[in-house]
């Protein structure tokens, strides 16, 4: 987006999970909000096979924030890809995604998630929330592999 400003988190691990089970807990809003502390009241999750749309209420760093919808498209099972499609400002967008690779170790799984807003904005919002969100990330997917894993 021109003269936007983007703040991204990103967060890798290996999950002794199959790319299925994982993509499917993320897609499972309910019980996923316990991995992404972002996630607050769950208004609807839509599904039609691959695609879908979820709308749910937001969290900054424990507080409430307004309700955001999202679209997602699942590539099965090696990638899910989420987008903004209405956000409450001072956001302008949102992108984020899953991939998901198996290793015999267990599966890889990359996420990644980007906040875009108004370039003013977006400076101010990278002094004060960016370290949160690159922190948040990474802890998001050990806490999904916690969650996953704990029910072997």
């Amino acid at each position: 987006m021109p003269g936007s400003f983007v703040i991204c988190g990103e967060g890798r691990i290996v999950i002794c999970r199959s790319p299925a089970e994982i993509l499917e807990f993320v897609l499972d809003v309910d019980r996923y909000r316990q991995a992404d502390l972002k996630i607050g009241r769950v208004h609807y999750v839509k599904r039609e096979g691959n695609v879908g749309e979820v709308r749910h209420d937001g969290r900054l760093m424990g507080i409430k924030a307004p309700p955001v919808t999202l679209g997602y498209t699942l590539t099965p099972y090696s990638r899910l890809e989420f987008r903004g499609l209405k956000v409450p400002w001072p956001l302008r967008g949102f992108e984020g995604f899953f991939t998901c690779a198996e290793t015999p170790q267990g599966t890889v799984v990359l996420h990644r998630e980007c906040f875009i807003f108004g370039w003013f904005l977006g400076r101010l919002f990278s002094v004060l929330l960016g370290w949160w969100v690159r922190r948040d990330t990474p802890a998001e997917v050990l806490r999904m592999k916690r969650l996953l894993e704990r029910t072997s």
